[in-house]
């Protein structure tokens, strides 16, 4: 394996398990923190990039230990609703429109 890919996919694996087995936000930050220096090191510029991404972002991702709850559910019920509002483009008929949400979005998936 190249070095530089097994680096990546290491720190990646690292990630992960952090939302897997952290027990509480405390424990969740301190090894995040871990996480942060080891992609700085790497010198991996799109790692660097997220390690960025992660701080700026620090507080929502720790709210995740809290309760282990993410929005993804609404974000896909959203975007759902977006595409249908596209493909309806020009219909006259709120109600046609609004049978055509509940109907994609029943839970069926």
């Amino acid at each position: 394996m190249l070095p530089l890919l097994d680096q990546v996919h290491t720190l990646k694996e690292r990630f992960r398990a952090i939302f897997n087995s952290a027990a509480d936000t405390a424990q969740a930050g301190a090894q995040l923190r871990e996480w942060l220096v080891a992609a700085r090191a790497s010198g991996v510029a799109a790692l660097v990039e997220f390690a960025g991404f992660v701080e700026r972002w620090w507080e929502p991702i720790l709210n995740y230990f809290v309760n282990r709850t993410t929005s993804g559910l609404v974000e896909g019920l959203n975007n759902k609703i977006k595409l249908i509002k596209r493909l309806a483009f020009g219909f006259r008929n709120d109600a046609h429109f609004r049978l055509r949400v509940l109907m994609a979005c029943d839970g069926s998936d």
